[in-house]
């Protein structure tokens, strides 16, 4: 993109994370112990549009109560312990901009997602997400940002090690794309047909 603003706002890492699917049945109980050991939660609603092709994978997101949003674009797979993530930061008055730029790449369709998520902060500076993202199911997912690909290792096995001692069993990944899979098909339709919520909420 050459937009000078977009490049202002580019960041990335590797994504290092692992998750668990949690039952309806069990969300509030988690709720309550992840409320007692890391305190009040960030709540946050969300909007997720989600571009994909076979080797191609883009998303943005877009916060309640928020004018900017988020470009995603991640490199691997689930299966691997990190996925390259780049991120740019956009004003939703350049979304057509941004669109065009991810047509371009062939990436005409995208599915729908929203969510409402409670963020902590863990130990070890992770990132805590409980999500519900409806129409896919509720997780919790345990995360850290790594600049430097030697530091991965490590940084998986603290999310590990975080997960085990919520007693809580890791997603197997290929179940996980799977669901994600599913999910887009169900929901994938021309961007089109999204503009309307591709917006300030």
């Amino acid at each position: 993109m050459k937009s000078k603003n977009l490049k202002n706002k580019k960041d990335s890492g590797y994504e290092v994370e692992v998750r668990s699917l949690v039952s309806s049945k069990n969300f509030e109980s988690l709720l309550t112990k992840l409320n007692t050991l890391f305190g009040n939660p960030k709540i946050v609603e969300k909007r997720s549009f989600l571009f994909k092709s076979k080797d191609k994978y883009a998303r943005i997101r877009i916060i309640k109560g928020k004018k900017e949003a988020v470009l995603t674009e991640k490199i691997g797979s689930y299966k691997d312990l990190a996925r390259k993530e780049i991120n740019k930061r956009f004003n939703l008055n350049k979304k057509d901009l941004i669109l065009k730029n991810i047509s371009k790449r062939g990436l005409n369709k995208c599915s729908f997602l929203e969510s409402v998520t409670y963020f902590f902060r863990g130990p070890n500076n992770q990132e805590l997400a409980l999500s519900k993202h409806y129409g896919l199911g509720i997780f919790l997912e345990a995360e850290i940002i790594v600049k430097k690909e030697k530091d991965i290792k490590e940084a998986y096995d603290l999310v590990s090690k975080t997960l085990s001692e919520l007693k809580l069993r890791k997603l197997n990944p290929d179940r996980y794309q799977k669901m994600m899979d599913d999910m887009y098909l169900e929901k994938a339709k021309t961007v089109a047909s999204y503009l309307e919520k591709i917006n300030y909420f």
